[in-house]
């Protein structure tokens, strides 16, 4: 979702690749949501492999988003850990992110708003809601204003994180500090069951606004920071205690073992199984294991997320993630796509797809891109 000032380099470029796969997922995930029948049998033989879990667990796109946006950004925080830099400029730092979030969202608010008073798309929010959204403050107190684009709902979260990281990257410092980094994640934990706790009565939908805050994710985070740490200490393939493969193959098991489990125990899991509060934890360290293989040499990983159009599609995908979904409420409320008697999917990917990808490609190219471009020449390391 977030494209780091160095997100698109060549030393990057598996990240960026797993960027646009998760955007890619979240947009699958979303237009499965909205075809109908969502059962995706496909027959083999004497047999039927059910694959809707690859498609009703595509919200772990944005545990990627979370997870590697801590690990990019917390980067020049651990050379500085490691002795290798100075302290990067907290003031640098903060308007690099203002810079590369508010644009492009404040362009779809106002797009959204022409829509609400000219359409029946959306609804005129009040002045209130209009206040509290300009400043992207929604599904938290005293306001609980929900977001025009329901997939908005990430980005305080996120920018919450981006202010927490300069106390947090304080703590890779020393031994003690990362032992306590650690410990921090089991607030995460603790807050999860809380909620459940206190708001089970009021649906899952609650809990899953409550929960996705930053501080419900904030083991996520935590896992993305650490890594970044971990991957300057040993830099890269040298001094990894086992082969690349090994991490893209452990990660790999560790987030589908993860997404599977909530499928097959959705209810049990809603219910106050343990995987309610562990889950986020497990992805977490999963999809950092993942990080690791895709920076030190994993051929595999290379072939996944390192072709061109997979990379392409992570430059975009903070505007995929902004985009994707008005469309598909759009569509949704026409009169042929309700009428429709048909399978659905088909006709989602026709329409959804190409108009996703040029909404998004004209937002970076336009929006996103001047304001990502420095006046000065940025450093590196």
């Amino acid at each position: 979702m977030r494209d780091h000032a160095l997100g698109h380099s060549d030393y990057f470029r598996n990240l960026t690749g797993l960027r646009g796969f998760a955007a890619l997922w979240v947009f699958v995930y979303h237009m499965w949501a909205y075809s109908e029948p969502r059962l995706m049998l496909v027959p083999l033989g004497f047999t039927t492999i059910d694959l809707t879990p690859l498609f009703s667990t595509g919200w772990a796109g944005v545990d990627v988003f979370f997870v590697l946006s801590a690990f990019l950004l917390t980067l020049p925080f651990a050379h500085w850990a490691c002795g290798e830099r100075d302290f990067p400029s907290p003031g640098r730092y903060l308007l690099k992110r203002f810079r590369r979030i508010f644009p492009a969202f404040w362009a779809q608010f106002l797009i959204l708003l022409v829509l609400a008073a000219t359409t029946t798309f959306y609804s005129v929010p009040t002045f209130r809601s209009f206040a509290w959204q300009t400043f992207m403050y929604f599904n938290l107190p005293p306001s609980w204003v929900a977001p025009l684009n329901q997939v908005w709902w990430t980005l305080p979260t996120e920018f919450l994180f981006y202010l927490l990281l300069l106390p947090l990257a304080l703590l890779l410092k020393t031994r003690t500090g990362r032992v306590v980094l650690v410990l921090l994640m089991s607030l995460a934990w603790m807050y999860r069951w809380w909620v459940f706790q206190n708001f089970h009565d009021e649906g899952v939908g609650r809990m899953v606004i409550l929960m996705g805050n930053t501080l419900g994710c904030l083991d996520q985070f935590i896992a993305g920071t650490f890594c970044a740490w971990f991957f300057v200490k040993h830099h890269g393939r040298r001094k990894l205690p086992v082969p690349p493969f090994v991490f893209l193959g452990l990660g790999i098991l560790g987030m589908l073992t993860a997404m599977y489990s909530v499928h097959w125990l959705y209810d049990l899991y809603w219910a106050g199984h343990p995987l309610m509060v562990l889950k986020n934890t497990l992805l977490g360290v999963s999809i950092c294991s993942i990080l690791i293989a895709c920076q030190s040499g994993s051929r595999l990983a290379d072939i996944l997320f390192g072709n061109r159009l997979i990379v392409h599609l992570g430059i975009i995908s903070y505007s995929i993630y902004l985009w994707h979904y008005p469309l598909l409420h759009m569509l949704n409320q026409m009169a042929f796509f309700k009428d429709w008697e048909g399978y659905r999917l088909p006709m989602v990917l026709a329409i959804a797809v190409p108009i996703t990808w040029l909404l998004s490609y004209t937002s970076y190219r336009w929006i996103e891109r001047p304001f990502l471009k420095s006046p000065t020449k940025p450093k590196t390391g």
